[in-house]
């Protein structure tokens, strides 16, 4: 047995157990896990005893007491095209989610309660308005990376053309009016 291999810090995202494999590399991570090394110096603060969600079933899976899910996030780099395509959905169907919860929770509430003391209807409206308002805007962001933008109806198009040979034609007319007007002058300069 080697002695200079230590037990590798990484973790396995698929059962979040710790590695098994012994490694010699100064960083203390297999080649395998090697990329979870930034992701612990990057989430140090996202500590389990530090987590809000104190129910959590995977406190404490992390290497190092980091939380599992923070390290098991292949997506969050961003640095691919995917990753962001993926962020966006994720962040359109979490929010979908809260959005249905609070349109059931606002359905169940007594509005001929509202605005009386200790009443917690306006707080719960205003926050489903503003989350329908973030919402909206991310859709119509997502809508614009996928490239779903409106394209131009056929009535567009023929309006457009419209517009234009009308621009044409008008354009012609003030020339031969300019043409007219300055057949008149020299007119006029010869007859006296």
């Amino acid at each position: 047995m080697n002695h200079d291999k230590v037990q590798c810090g990484g973790m396995k995202v698929e059962s979040g157990e710790r590695c098994t494999l012994r490694t010699d590399d100064s960083s203390g991570f297999c080649h395998k896990h090697r990329e979870q090394l930034n992701k612990e110096t990057e989430y140090a603060v996202m500590k389990c005893h530090n987590c809000p969600i104190e129910a959590c079933s995977y406190n404490g899976k992390g290497p190092g007491g980091l939380c599992f899910f923070e390290i098991a996030d292949q997506v969050k780099d961003f640095d691919e095209q995917w990753k962001m395509y993926q962020a966006m959905r994720d962040t359109l169907k979490f929010n979908r989610t809260l959005l249905g919860r609070m349109e059931r929770e606002l359905s169940r509430r007594d509005f001929s309660a509202l605005g009386t003391k200790g009443d917690t209807l306006n707080t719960l409206m205003k926050n489903y308005q503003a989350l329908v308002a973030i919402n909206g805007g991310q859709m119509i962001q997502f809508g614009v990376f996928m490239g779903w933008q409106k394209d131009k109806s056929a009535d567009d198009k023929q309006v457009e053309e419209r517009r234009k040979t009308l621009e044409k034609i008008f354009t012609r007319e003030k020339e031969k009016d300019t043409e007219r007007e300055e057949e008149k002058k020299g007119t006029v300069e010869i007859t006296l």
